[in-house]
């Protein structure tokens, strides 16, 4: 199947793990649509091949992943439902039915809810190989990950206050259980990044190496450790069902939730100010208090 913003891999090495690059590099890996149905795809097809065992997750170029895309999210989103942004002279029923038709979310039947039920949901190994800065949607996704690997410069970072969305993929449950609740509340409410060296003193990170480059050797090497024993496959899939299983319907049933509020948060324009904020640079460090590191 041919993708738009990602690339994939199976590496000779490894013949049973599928390496998938987020393949946006001019805007740091940037989610957009495209890519929630592009990842989707990709794992679905993994989900249903017996050739493999493990997904190993990278970004091309300095970034895992800058998280959302805020330049379409902006657009999307569009004014706030029910304000006067629109042509005056456009009756209500027009404006009605252009409301209606708008498509405000990201929510649970919209590309990034499937992308984000999948990841849940998928019955096999995933790793992510963390070669740069991890933000937003791009650092939640790895509290979903079974291993995580990333450079020492690496660090994670979750803006969601700065352009007036919610805590999303289960970040609101699972920040608070992998790291403590004063570590997380750093995260959540004061925006801190947390360094990949931190990060792997509080147990999120498994393995640190010292170079970006390093990464996906790394995690390669760690799925050709997973995937050599004799029935390997079956094993991982019998294991993981065995860890994740009994949490999966509490985080989907979260995860929607949470989409619901970002919804709500879009249909009343927050997320189109702030989001036109911050990339003005009204967001940016120089107009707010400096970020901490961790």
């Amino acid at each position: 199947m041919r993708y738009t913003t990602i690339t994939t891999a199976r590496p000779a090495t490894t013949p049973n793990t599928l390496v998938i690059t987020l393949a946006r590099p001019a805007v740091k890996n940037a989610f957009n649509q495209a890519m929630y149905a592009d990842m989707t795809a990709a794992l679905d097809d993994a989900a249903h091949s017996d050739e493999v065992a493990v997904v190993v997750i990278t970004g091309a170029g300095s970034f895992f992943s800058s998280g959302a895309d805020l330049k379409e999210m902006a657009e999307m989103a569009g004014p706030p439902l029910g304000s006067d942004d629109s042509d005056d002279d456009d009756g209500d029923d027009n404006k009605l039915a252009r409301s209606a038709a708008t498509p405000r979310t990201r929510g649970w039947h919209a590309p990034v809810g499937r992308f984000m039920s999948r990841i849940i949901t998928f019955p096999k190994i995933l790793i992510a190989a963390v070669n740069g800065p991890a933000v937003g949607v791009g650092a939640t996704l790895l509290l979903h990950c079974d291993v995580v690997v990333a450079a020492e410069s690496a660090s994670m970072w979750l803006p969601f206050a700065r352009i007036a969305v919610v805590p999303e993929f289960c970040s609101s449950l699972l920040l608070p259980k992998i790291l403590g609740p004063s570590l997380a509340g750093e995260m959540l409410y004061a925006q801190a990044k947390l360094t990949a060296p931190a990060a792997a003193r509080a147990n999120w990170v498994s393995t640190l190496v010292p170079e970006p480059a390093d990464v996906l050797p790394a995690a390669l090497e760690c799925a050709q450790r997973m995937t050599a024993p004799p029935l390997a496959s079956d094993s991982l899939a019998l294991f993981k069902a065995m860890v994740r299983d009994a949490d999966r319907p509490t985080l989907l049933a979260l995860c929607e939730r949470e989409l619901d509020l970002l919804d709500m948060r879009i249909d009343n324009g927050d997320v189109a100010r702030a989001a036109m904020a911050f990339m003005m640079g009204r967001g940016s460090a120089s107009a707010l208090p400096p970020l901490s590191k961790l």
